[in-house]
């Protein structure tokens, strides 16, 4: 008799433990969090972080990358040539994807990529363009 009076307790605890779940939290962001561009196959070159402008073109959103001066000779960058990387929010996915070597050095044709939230639906272009900056990295 004890031990089924020992277990009703246990068992009232468990039952009120299952109470209803949390509801599900809506992942609805949709952007690039942070993108910096490298030198392919180097473990020694530099990060250069990306600045999102807007004021490039109207109604664009435009990742731009200064690669200081100095940086070509030293770490062998080529704004030709780059690795791209993002940081982006759960459930968004960049099209075309950023894998393999990248040309971000033409202004005129810029290397374009969609941002999109497959929950929501919602999709943002970015623009990606690297050049050669008039300072260098010590400036």
């Amino acid at each position: 008799m004890r031990k089924s009076l020992l277990i009703l307790p246990i068992a009232a605890l468990a039952i009120a433990a299952c109470a209803t779940p949390d509801s599900e939290f809506t992942h609805d962001e949709c952007r690039i969090e942070s993108i910096t561009v490298t030198v392919p196959g180097s473990s020694t070159a530099p990060e250069v972080a990306g600045v999102l402008r807007t004021d490039v073109r109207p109604g664009q959103e435009w990742y731009v990358f200064a690669i200081p001066r100095d940086y070509p000779s030293r770490f062998g960058f080529d704004p030709s040539s780059l690795k791209v990387v993002a940081k982006l929010p759960y459930d968004v996915f960049l099209t075309p994807g950023l894998e393999g070597r990248k040309d971000l050095s033409n202004e005129a044709s810029p290397f374009e990529t969609t941002a999109e939230n497959k929950v929501t639906g919602e999709k943002r272009t970015y623009y990606l363009f690297a050049y050669i900056s008039t300072s260098a990295s010590g400036d």
